[in-house]
């Protein structure tokens, strides 16, 4: 995570915030792996996009929270 704070201290040039780092980021990062789902199924992808918007928020929460000093 340590890459997260080196990008977003360089907003200004890169436009890349923790925000937007967690939208990028987030459902790559916090995704479940194929073994854990098998086949998708129809319902599965539909609430594709839901778990998207968790997976990234969740990643923003934690990361304003380093960027506050927080320690894990």
């Amino acid at each position: 995570m340590i890459w997260n704070d080196r990008v977003a201290d360089h907003e200004p040039s890169n436009r890349m915030s923790l925000r937007n780092l967690s939208m990028i980021f987030g459902p790559t990062l916090l995704r479940c792996s194929p073994r854990c789902h098998g086949a998708q199924t129809l319902e599965q992808l539909v609430k594709g996009p839901h778990e998207v918007v968790v997976q990234s928020s969740l990643l923003h929460a934690i990361l304003e929270l380093r960027a506050a000093g927080t320690k894990f």
